[in-house]
């Protein structure tokens, strides 16, 4: 079965795209990009395969998974799975944290904790090292790392290291039990690959050996394959990039 690394949410057909031109963060009412892109996806779909015959062959528009590694927050309200009937994704958000002392702030990738934002509803994993890492599973917390209660945070800009992601999911633990080896999170640190190789080159923090994506998944994906790449240049953030791919 072909599945995409980089999901497509939706294919669009046709110009009229109001549903498309609000902002990008969710306001009260729930509309915002990804909520309208789902909607305008399924009316679009319905459309489309109004005839009978045609209809037989229809196919779900819907994001497959997600598996996200520091990532930025991006809504006022969490996104939803509008194709699910709990209304979360299937996948996993991790964040590093590290937790020195019971007395001192838990320090925190500082990408996950960026602004006042919220995450998308996907079960949630705060990975530490050397001791349990806390899991959330269904919806996840998405309020988590800026809006917990549970202790205080500072961001740690040196947890947004790919290195870290990759220690901790190795050496997963939760209740005191090795669980790395558990299909989830074994996928987690497969996909930490694609998340990691999406720049031009990364250099191995022990071997010091320049890594591309296409060594990545050859390596650790097998039967995947790198259809196209593209690295741009981006003012905020100093780089950034776009890749898609396939794999059965």
């Amino acid at each position: 079965m072909l599945r995409l690394f980089v999901v497509a949410l939706a294919i669009c057909f046709g110009t009229d795209l109001e549903e498309l031109g609000v902002d990008d963060e969710c306001g009260t009412t729930g509309s915002c990009s990804l909520t309208a892109l789902q909607l305008r996806s399924r009316k679009l779909r319905d459309e489309l395969y109004q005839d009978v015959e045609v209809s037989g062959n229809r196919s779900e528009s819907k994001v497959t998974f997600i598996f996200t590694f520091g990532a930025v927050a991006t809504s006022k309200e969490p996104l939803e799975d509008l194709s699910q009937p709990s209304r979360s994704f299937t996948g996993l958000r991790c964040y590093t944290e590290a937790i020195d002392n019971s007395f001192f702030p838990r320090r925190t990738d500082a990408g996950s904790d960026l602004n006042l934002l919220m995450h998308p509803k996907v079960a949630t994993l705060a990975l530490h090292l050397g001791k349990d890492s806390e899991f959330y599973p269904g919806e996840g917390r998405p309020e988590l790392p800026r809006h917990g209660t549970e202790a205080i945070r500072l961001p740690d800009v040196d947890l947004h290291d790919m290195k870290h992601y990759f220690i901790r999911l190795e050496n997963l633990q939760l209740d005191g039990e090795d669980v790395s080896h558990m299909p989830l999170f074994e996928s987690a640190h497969k996909f930490a690959n694609l998340a990691w190789g999406a720049y031009e080159k990364q250099t191995h923090w022990q071997t010091k050996q320049i890594l591309r994506m296409e060594d990545l998944i050859l390596k650790n994906l097998k039967g995947w394959r790198l259809v196209a790449q593209e690295h741009l240049s981006c003012i905020a953030s100093g780089s950034s990039s776009r890749s898609s791919g396939s794999g059965r």
